[in-house]
């Protein structure tokens, strides 16, 4: 979290989703789901940052939803600007 000035409230600027949580993104992906994301974010992939088998993700690091993969399952969920 963090705040636009002194004395303002702070603003969520990520989130990591990792085991145990069942929390699902908008299109219904949650940790330990098989690997069909291109099915769910195929339109959003970005083709240049993601990893096969390894990093998916959607939009940019500088802003997106960034699944982590291990043995073809989703294993960390994170949403939010990952490099500036």
């Amino acid at each position: 979290m963090a705040p636009e000035a002194q004395g303002q409230a702070k603003l969520l600027t990520s989130i990591t989703i990792s085991a145990p949580s069942k929390a699902k993104s908008a299109h219904g992906t949650g940790i330990g789901s098989e690997t069909d994301l291109t099915k769910a974010y195929g339109a959003e992939k970005n083709a240049e940052e993601s990893q096969s088998g390894v990093q998916f993700v959607a939009g940019s690091i500088y802003g997106g939803l960034i699944f982590t993969i291990h043995q073809s399952r989703i294993e960390m969920i994170f949403l939010g600007a990952a490099a500036e």
